[in-house]
């Protein structure tokens, strides 16, 4: 009750979070008061990256709460906030995000370009998905020359993350050659996608060599996993799409070509 309607939600005013209560003519004698330890807070918001509370969000909270006895205030110390509905899984995904953000790893610099043509690739998945059949599939039909290594593994669950991370190394060492490595599987909610949210499997994404292709989920599911490779494709369907050519249009191409020059 004192988060969304008491004087202990002022201390949270200033610039990062605003509640029009604090507005009320019952409360503006507190303001000056206030607004010099809300800033102070506010400030430690934005500096963590909890700058996109707005007017009117429903939000919660967790922090210390405190007694200025002096002027007989209650003083909340905000510590976490979050938006109410999201929990510590989104939570924890906005803190490794910002974190890896700001060591570079999702810089568009360091992105390493796929081949035209790719001849050998890999994909690090669950033989047993569709995400697999699909790639395949789709891959051979564009492209029937290509020569696809399929490395299985687990996509969700505890060890997931450090299985993928353990493939992507063992492809970096004993498969030099391969144009790039797809990684990925299909949609599903927050938890099960989690494996490609974890810091190990990004940076292992980040040292290898080898072009990542990262196709995790549906299109509205994005992943650290996305932000660190090379390329983001919106399901494993769209990943061979995207990277692999298709052999026809090539040949026509080429058709095309030679016929401009004999013209010439």
């Amino acid at each position: 009750p004192g988060i969304q309607g008491g004087p202990l939600m002022h201390v949270i005013a200033a610039k990062a979070v605003c509640f029009k209560q604090a507005m009320t003519p019952e409360f503006m004698n507190y303001q000056k008061q206030i607004v010099k330890n809300a800033k102070t807070l506010a400030d430690k918001l934005v500096e963590l990256g909890y700058n996109l509370v707005s007017d009117g969000m429903k939000v919660k909270v967790r922090g210390d709460v405190s007694v200025y006895e002096k002027r007989g205030e209650y003083q909340l110390y905000v510590k976490e906030i979050i938006e109410a509905g999201k929990g510590e899984l989104y939570l924890a995904f906005e803190r490794l995000k910002v974190k890896l953000k700001d060591e570079g790893l999702f810089s568009e610099e360091i992105k390493k370009k796929l081949p035209l043509i790719p001849q050998n690739i890999a994909v690090i998945t669950s033989p047993t998905g569709a995400a697999i059949r699909d790639v395949i599939t789709i891959s051979l039909r564009r492209f029937p020359n290509l020569s696809i290594l399929v490395v299985p593994s687990l996509v969700q669950g505890t060890f997931a993350a450090q299985e993928i991370a353990k493939k992507i190394d063992f492809l970096n060492k004993y498969f030099k050659a391969l144009d790039f490595i797809i990684i990925g599987r299909g949609g599903g909610s927050l938890e099960e996608l989690w494996a490609f949210n974890e810091e190990i499997l990004a940076r292992s994404i980040y040292n290898s060599k080898i072009p990542i292709v990262s196709a995790v989920g549906h299109e509205t599911d994005f992943t650290i996993s996305d932000f660190a490779a090379d390329l983001r494709a919106p399901t494993p369907s769209a990943a061979a799409e995207m990277t692999i050519p298709d052999k026809n249009n090539l040949i026509n191409n080429l058709s095309l070509l030679r016929s401009k020059v004999t013209r010439a």
